[in-house]
């Protein structure tokens, strides 16, 4: 299946996570028109983000920020382009309240 469509939704998180963004939801698109949702895009902080692949565009990399929940998502394409969405980018030292 060839990637059309990311979209992510960002939002706060609820109960111990309140004080930080996170992926809410994702929604995937194929150029075949098949799409695949999970999560809970409801809320009123949540703000979807999304990323449109070119004809020939593959993600070469990917990095997924996680603990109990997933905080940030970046990947970039074959392309040099980048999507990076979520919380706090902790690629020097650890997340949370810490």
């Amino acid at each position: 299946m060839i990637l059309a469509t990311v979209t992510l939704w960002v939002g706060n998180g609820s109960w111990g996570y309140h004080d930080r963004k996170l992926i809410k939801a994702i929604k995937v698109q194929y150029k075949d028109g098949m799409e695949r949702f999970y999560g809970n895009k409801e809320g009123d902080d949540n703000t979807p983000h999304s990323f449109k692949f070119d004809t020939d565009e593959r993600v070469k990399s990917m990095s997924i920020w996680s603990g109990d929940r997933v905080d940030r998502i970046r990947w970039q394409t074959n392309h040099n382009r980048t999507f990076d969405q979520g919380g706090q980018d902790y690629s020097c030292g650890r997340g949370g309240n810490h």
